[in-house]
């Protein structure tokens, strides 16, 4: 770096981070068939960090919210809920987020769910405003990491489903499948090698931009089976085929024709299963235990592809009173089985064992 002697540099990743929020909601019955609930919320988010946003002063975000849903019993099988959700944000403006949907009985205790959606995901503070840097102490650049866009607009996704539940007494059993399609667009995402001639390092950055569309055609699956009232046990499986791409690499050019793009199938795992199995022993004592498994997947962002992964939880739990309100002390064993890999191949997570106490305020 001409011009400048060997110094040491340090780097602060920290940042500060402040919320302050009041809501407001009311619920209301007009008659037999119709009942609303609706509210309205305001939020103030601070941020700041010299590491992570390159500045002294934190930056604000106000977001308001309201918000709505009316239920009508539109005949003796059916109810009907609208719901919506208006936001205004200093950031982005305005966004809305409809809700429709059907509940239909078909017989007692078997029916069904038909629901339509639409809601948006709001670019945070950093994605907007990122500025991280690595600077000489006399504030000269070394590398830059990241850059943010306050061109950025908001994540948006439609979500169509079709669903089922029923419930058979005389087996103990519930079931509810559900067949769903979800369109997602504009991700939010820093694609890598965006060119940057101010870095006199690799002249490079991240660059956080919109990019790419998801779709997802799936369906989910919960089993419940309660054969005593101290015991139950519930079974999920979920399947899920992706189709989409987005931008990985702008591959130090402005000319999209020579954007690198990646496919992300593979970032929604095709099956997740899960099973959960709990019995209430005497003495107010609980046993339970979670089996879970992710077939292989692609994590999103600069996260690594990671073959399939399984876990399994035990927790052992003596619940008492004390002073009238109700408490709990447990012993939780997480991960029994062998190493398990989130997000990073290097984030590997051991078997852990810890004392949990809960203390109620009635």
């Amino acid at each position: 770096f001409p011009g400048h002697v060997d110094e040491r540099i340090e780097a602060n990743y920290g940042t500060f981070e402040e919320r302050f929020e009041l809501e407001a909601q009311h619920t209301q019955t007009f008659s037999n068939t119709l009942r609303a609930v609706w509210g309205g919320s305001g939020r103030l988010d601070r941020v700041g960090g010299d590491g992570k946003l390159s500045r002294d002063d934190l930056i604000e975000n106000q977001l308001y919210r309201l918000f709505g849903n009316l239920e009508w019993r539109a005949y003796d099988r059916g109810t009907v809920n609208l719901g919506t959700m208006l936001e205004q944000s200093s950031q982005v403006g305005s966004q809305i987020s409809p809700r429709l949907a059907l509940n239909h009985q078909l017989v007692p205790n078997h029916g069904l769910h038909i629901g339509v959606s639409r809601a948006t995901r709001l670019p945070t503070v950093y994605e907007e405003y990122a500025d991280s840097a690595v600077r000489f102490s006399d504030g000269d650049l070394i590398d830059q990491e990241q850059l943010g866009s306050t061109e950025l607009t908001p994540k948006r996704i439609v979500s169509y489903e079709v669903g089922y539940l029923g419930q058979f007494p005389e087996r103990k059993v519930t079931v509810d499948v559900k067949a769903f399609h979800d369109k997602l667009e504009d991700r939010i995402q820093a694609p890598k090698k965006y060119p940057y001639p101010a870095d006199p390092f690799d002249g490079r950055a991240f660059l956080y931009t919109n990019s790419g569309a998801l779709s997802v055609n799936g369906v989910e699956t919960t089993l419940t089976y309660r054969p005593q009232k101290r015991s139950m046990l519930k079974f999920n499986w979920a399947y899920a085929r992706a189709k989409g791409r987005a931008i990985d690499s702008y591959e130090m050019s402005l000319n999209p024709a020579a954007w690198r793009y990646e496919d992300l199938g593979e970032d929604v795992p095709t099956h997740t299963y899960s099973v959960f199995g709990m019995h209430r022993l005497p003495h107010d004592i609980d046993i339970s235990a979670t089996y879970y498994k992710v077939s292989g997947m692609k994590w999103l962002g600069d996260g690594d592809r990671l073959r399939a992964q399984d876990r399994l939880d035990v927790r052992l739990a003596k619940q008492f009173r004390y002073a009238a309100s109700s408490n709990s002390l447990a012993l939780v064993a997480q991960n029994v089985l062998d190493e398990y890999l989130e997000f990073r191949d290097e984030n590997v997570f051991d078997t852990r064992v810890y004392l949990e106490l809960t203390l109620g305020l009635d």
